[in-house]
């Protein structure tokens, strides 16, 4: 009994989210990551992002989950179409490599191996970190008469940072690969 219920559910939801139009793709800026919006009331979207962050600053595998609104662009009169969307979610990730942009609320100092643990961030190969906070959104869609979108958008993840020797706030994620061209092909 259990078993055909959770089949049957299962099926029941597979058939709402595949009637719901979907776009699939990728973001490019100081990274490289995986995009997939899903479409729910009124137009507004869900986006899941998940990839590679920072091939030029700091390296690193990031993802960001955010619920955006919709605003067509209703002055626009030709072919496709201009939508403005603002998002709001959660995003966490891990860097390695240089990790200068944190404000430093406890670094550990005085373990006696002669390291001066208050400069961190300073090209050290050792250095880590991982993040969690609230990811934003900004963006502007064109969509394609074709099944394509184009969309600049600045996506940046803010909150609580750990790190090797340190605990800090990640505001960097609001300058370094936020800001990303993406591509998308529409479902």
């Amino acid at each position: 009994m259990k078993k055909t219920f959770s089949i049957l559910l299962l099926s029941l939801c597979a058939a709402a989210v595949s009637a719901q139009p979907r776009a699939i793709g990728g973001r490019v800026g100081d990274g490289l990551e995986f995009s997939y919006q899903h479409t729910v009331e009124r137009g507004n979207v869900l986006e899941v992002d998940f990839g590679m962050a920072g091939f030029y600053y700091a390296p690193g595998v990031e993802a960001a989950f955010t619920y955006d609104w919709v605003y067509p662009l209703q002055s626009w009169k030709g072919k496709g179409n201009w939508n403005f969307l603002v998002g709001l979610g959660m995003g966490g990730g891990f860097k390695w490599g240089h990790n200068g942009y944190y404000t430093l609320i406890a670094p550990q100092t005085g373990d006696g191996d002669g390291h001066d643990y208050s400069k961190v961030g300073k090209n050290s190969p050792t250095e880590y970190s991982g993040y969690l906070g609230l990811a934003l959104r900004l963006a502007f869609e064109y969509n394609f008469e074709i099944p394509l979108s184009l969309s600049l958008d600045w996506r940046p993840i803010i909150g609580p940072a750990l790190g090797d020797r340190w605990a800090g706030v990640n505001y960097g994620g609001a300058f370094e690969g936020a800001l990303c061209l993406g591509v998308r092909y529409r479902m």
